[in-house]
């Protein structure tokens, strides 16, 4: 069957998706969270209000230098998040205990209460079975 070849294609290559577009990556994430939350969530309105979040840092030099390969994982969909301007603004480039109390663990978004929030450290396998969850989630979103 086509349609079955292109789903698992579709979600093949989604679980390997890397992005360096805010736009293209707040719309994603915002679609998640949609389905996460069951409905559409007022509380993403306005976008203005949300910014994108990179979960291990694009500047992760400082409390990341030991996460390994880092460069090959900073862009991926399983690394991002989106926060409210507010706490996205508290945690910056910190290490991952600070964003998860600061920012995470208090966000109204089931994408983080879902996902990031069952963490107690942030690694390559999280973040790879996280972006293949999305890439699980993203069939029932884009059908093909």
């Amino acid at each position: 069957n086509d349609l079955v070849s292109s789903d698992e294609k579709f979600q093949d290559e989604f679980a390997k998706w890397t992005t360096d577009s805010s736009i293209i990556s707040k719309y994603v994430l915002y679609e998640l969270e949609f389905l996460y939350a069951g409905e559409r969530n007022r509380e993403l309105k306005p976008i203005k209000n949300l910014t994108w979040e990179h979960i291990l840092p694009q500047k992760y030099d400082e409390f990341w230098s030991d996460f390994p390969n880092a460069e090959s994982y900073v862009n991926r969909l399983g690394n991002m998040t989106i926060l409210s301007n507010f706490d996205n603004s508290k945690i910056k480039n910190c290490k991952y205990d600070d964003k998860k109390s600061k920012a995470y663990d208090p966000s109204f978004l089931q994408i983080n209460k879902k996902t990031v929030c069952n963490e107690n450290k942030w690694t390559l396998e999280i973040i790879n079975a996280r972006q293949k969850k999305f890439a699980q989630k993203a069939i029932e979103i884009w059908k093909f």
